[in-house]
Formats: structure tokens, C-alpha cells, sequence
């Protein structure tokens, strides 16, 4: 399944990291206008717009490496289907 959206609510994922079993951290592209994560539901859909998932998103979390200020990292305690390799690739978005 494909899905079709504006460019502008697309944020590539940078990382993925598995905290505690049950909560999994991304790391992606800031937006450019700030926005509400907390309860969000978004997708992860490949570069080409094919839909691997959706979760809801726990909410921000700050990145701790200053050379990254154009990433943020999101929550969530929704399974993800993705592993660190996949998720820095660069050929998986978070669509908004």
C-alpha cells in the first residue's frame, strides 16, 4: 500500500533505538514548524511511499549530541518494525 503525501510532512529517520523492552526511540529530521507529538499517530512509509506501519507517538524527547540540531527524537511504546540498519539507511520517513 502506497501513500501519498506533501513533502513538507515527510521526516527521514536517522536511528532507532530500543529502550527497556518496551519503548523504542527515533531519531528523524526536525520539522520545520514546531508541532504536537504528544498522541500523535503517524506512519513510517518508505521512500518510494510504500506504508510499513503506523504508531502513536509518546512524545519529544531532546537529542544529547549538539552536532544534531536539525533531528529530534520521538517515543513510542507501539512495536516497530524496523531495526537500527533499516532506520539508517535513510530509506524510511515518519509521515505526518
Amino acid at each position: 500500500m502506497t501513500w501519498d503525501c506533501d513533502m513538507q510532512d515527510i521526516l527521514v529517520i536517522h536511528d532507532l533505538f530500543r529502550v527497556a523492552g518496551t519503548l523504542t526511540i527515533l531519531a528523524c529530521d526536525r520539522p520545520e514548524e514546531p508541532i504536537s507529538w504528544h498522541n500523535r499517530r503517524v506512519r513510517i512509509v518508505s521512500e518510494t511511499g510504500e506504508q510499513l506501519q503506523e504508531f502513536s507517538v509518546l512524545g519529544e524527547l531532546m537529542l544529547a549530541k549538539t552536532s544534531h540540531l536539525d533531528q529530534m527524537a520521538i517515543e513510542t511504546s507501539d512495536p516497530i518494525r524496523l531495526d537500527s540498519n533499516e532506520a539508517q539507511s535513510g530509506k524510511w520517513r515518519i509521515a505526518l
